[in-house]
C-alpha cells in the first residue's frame, strides 16, 4: 500500500521580530560562534533602538526611542541567516514524525504514514510537537493562516481520501488544493499547471517589453534586460519545476521563441 502523504504549510507570526537575543546568542555559541566572534554578534543585536517618524509637508511628527529587546534586523544580509541559525534546530525535534523544508520563516511540514488514522495522529502530533517547540523559542504560529494540502499521485483517482482535524488543536487549520511556496506555485498533484500560467503570462509581459525596447537601446542594454527580466522568472527554480508536462513546456518554449524572432 502506498503511503498517504499532506503537506503543513505553517504561517510564523512577526518571526523576524521575535527572535530572543539571549536565546540565539546561546544557540550561536552551541554552533561554535565563540570568542570575539560571539562579542561581535552580541554587538551587533544589542542597544539598539528605533522610532516611528511621519514626514510632512510642512515638517515631521517624531515618537520617542524605544530599546529593541528581540528580533534580528530586517532587510540586512544577517537577518535571514541569523533566523535560520535559530531555527536550525527545529528538524531535529520533530525528525522522527516528519520530513521539514526551511528558508527563512517559509516553513513546510511532510507527514505520511500507509494507514489514514495514523496520518491523522502524525499530523496531530507534528502540530503539538512544533507548537510546543515555537512556544520555548519565542516564536508563535498562526494556525489561521497555515495550511494543509493533500498529495495526490493521480488526477483519475477514485475514492479520494481527506484527512479530518476538525476535532484537534489543529481544526483552526485550512485545507487547500494549491499553494504558494518560495515563489512557486504547486498543487496537489505537482503539475506545476498554475506556476506556468502565471509564468507564461509574466513572459508574456517580459515579451512585449523587449520588442519596445529594440526600437530605442542598443544590445547591451537589451541583454541586460533580458537577463534582469525575462531569465530571471524562466530559470527561478527550474530545478523543481522543471519536469513539466510536454504541453507545459511547449507553452514556455513559443514565448521565448517569439522573443528572437
Amino acid at each position: 500500500m502506498k503511503k498517504k502523504t499532506v503537506i503543513l504549510f505553517l504561517d510564523l507570526s512577526k518571526a523576524f521580530d521575535c527572535v530572543a537575543h539571549e536565546l540565539l546568542l546561546k544557540k550561536a555559541e552551541n554552533y561554535g560562534l565563540r570568542g570575539k566572534a560571539q562579542d561581535w554578534l552580541r554587538s551587533y543585536l544589542k542597544d539598539r533602538e528605533q522610532y516611528v517618524e511621519i514626514r510632512m509637508e510642512h515638517g515631521h511628527v517624531r515618537s520617542s526611542s524605544r530599546r529593541v529587546e528581540c528580533g534580528v534586523p530586517q532587510g540586512s544580509v544577517l537577518g535571514p541567516l541569523l533566523f535560520t541559525l535559530y531555527i536550525n534546530d527545529l528538524p531535529h525535534f520533530i525528525s522522527d514524525k516528519a520530513d521539514i523544508v526551511m528558508y527563512a520563516d517559509d516553513c513546510a511540514l511532510v507527514v505520511s504514514d500507509k494507514d489514514q488514522a495514523a496520518l491523522e495522529k502524525k499530523i496531530l502530533d507534528v502540530v503539538n510537537l512544533t507548537r510546543h517547540w515555537f512556544d520555548c523559542n519565542s516564536l508563535k504560529v498562526n494556525m489561521t493562516k497555515s495550511s494543509l494540502m493533500h498529495v495526490r499521485s493521480s488526477h483519475l483517482t477514485r475514492n479520494l481520501w481527506y484527512v479530518s482535524l476538525d476535532k484537534t488543536l489543529a481544526k483552526d487549520i485550512v485545507t487547500v488544493s494549491d499553494i504558494r511556496f518560495l515563489g512557486v506555485h504547486v498543487d496537489s498533484y505537482f503539475s506545476y499547471n498554475l506556476h506556468v500560467d502565471t509564468l507564461e503570462l509574466k513572459l508574456r509581459q517580459g515579451s512585449y517589453l523587449m520588442k519596445k525596447l529594440v526600437n530605442y537601446c542598443d544590445l547591451p542594454t537589451i541583454r541586460s534586460v533580458y537577463f534582469s527580466y525575462f531569465q530571471s522568472k524562466l530559470v527561478y527554480c527550474l530545478s523543481s519545476w522543471g519536469f513539466i508536462s510536454a504541453g507545459n513546456i511547449t507553452k514556455i518554449f513559443r514565448i521565448q521563441k517569439k522573443l528572437y524572432e
